[in-house]
C-alpha cells in the first residue's frame, strides 16, 4: 500500500497529504464475544450504532469493516478489548488541510485512492508512485483573493466570483480562485461544485478597453496627456 505523494504550494507548504490511519475489521470465525465486543466497541466509538456493530460481529462475512480510518491512540484502546476476532488494517487518509480555499486546483481522491479531479487527477500516476508535486500556486496570495472574492459574494449577494492572479513575465498562476467551492475533507459527504476557471466562459467587457489603452501608450500613440 504504497503512499501517496504530496502536493506542495511554491514555498513548499502541503496542500494534500496522505496520513496513515488505522481501520478496523473482523474476523467472524474468531469472534469469541460478540455482544461483550459490541458494547466495548461502541463505548470506544460512540458515534457508531451498536447493534450495526453487533450485526457485523456476527455476520457470515469473513471479512467485514466495522471501522474506518481511526487514530493510533483509538486503534490501541480498541486493541485492548483483547478480542482475537478484532484486526487492523493500515490505510492512508487523504487530508486537505487548506480545506475548501485550493479545493478546484487541488481536487480530491476517490473511495479506491484514485484522483477525480484537479492536480489529484492530473498527476494521479505520478502522486500513486509517490511523487510528489510542486504548483505555481501560492497559499498565502491564494487565502487572500478567496478572502476578498467572498466578502464581494456576500455584500452583492452574487451567485459566484472567480479571480486569477498570474506573473506576468512567466504565465505562472499565483492563485485561483472559484466560489463557491467545496471542503474535500468531509469525506464521501460533498457535493463538488464546478470549478469556473476552466469549466466557465466570461464576456469580459470593459476590461478589453485597459488593454486596448496599454497597447496605445506602449506604441506611443496617445500619451497621459492625449483628449479624445
Amino acid at each position: 500500500n504504497l503512499k501517496r505523494g504530496k502536493i506542495l504550494d511554491r514555498n513548499g507548504n502541503i496542500l494534500a497529504v496522505s496520513l496513515p490511519t488505522w481501520s478496523l475489521y473482523s474476523n467472524n470465525h474468531k469472534v469469541i464475544n460478540p455482544d461483550s465486543t459490541a458494547k466495548n466497541i461502541n463505548r470506544i466509538l460512540p458515534d457508531l450504532d451498536k447493534s450495526e456493530i453487533l450485526s457485523k460481529l456476527v455476520s457470515n462475512k469473513n471479512f467485514i469493516y466495522i471501522a474506518r480510518h481511526l487514530k493510533p491512540d483509538v486503534a490501541k484502546e480498541i486493541n485492548r478489548i483483547g478480542e482475537p476476532g478484532l484486526n487492523f488494517e493500515k490505510e492512508y487518509l487523504r487530508v486537505y488541510p487548506y480545506n475548501d480555499e485550493i479545493s478546484h486546483i487541488v481536487g480530491y481522491v476517490g473511495k479506491g485512492k484514485i484522483g477525480l479531479s484537479g492536480i489529484e487527477l492530473k498527476y494521479n500516476d505520478r502522486l500513486s508512485n509517490g511523487e510528489d508535486i510542486q504548483l505555481t500556486i501560492d497559499s498565502r496570495v491564494q487565502f487572500k483573493l478567496n478572502k476578498i472574492l467572498l466578502k464581494g459574494m456576500n455584500e452583492y449577494k452574487y451567485k459566484g466570483a472567480v479571480g486569477i492572479v498570474m506573473k506576468v513575465k512567466t504565465g505562472e498562476i499565483i492563485s485561483a480562485v472559484s466560489l463557491p467551492s467545496f471542503n474535500p475533507n468531509i469525506y464521501n459527504n460533498f457535493q463538488p461544485t464546478v470549478n469556473q476557471i476552466t469549466s466557465a466562459v466570461f464576456e469580459m467587457g470593459s476590461i478589453f478597453k485597459s488593454f486596448t489603452i496599454a497597447a496605445s501608450l506602449n506604441e506611443n500613440i496617445v500619451n497621459l496627456e492625449s483628449n479624445f
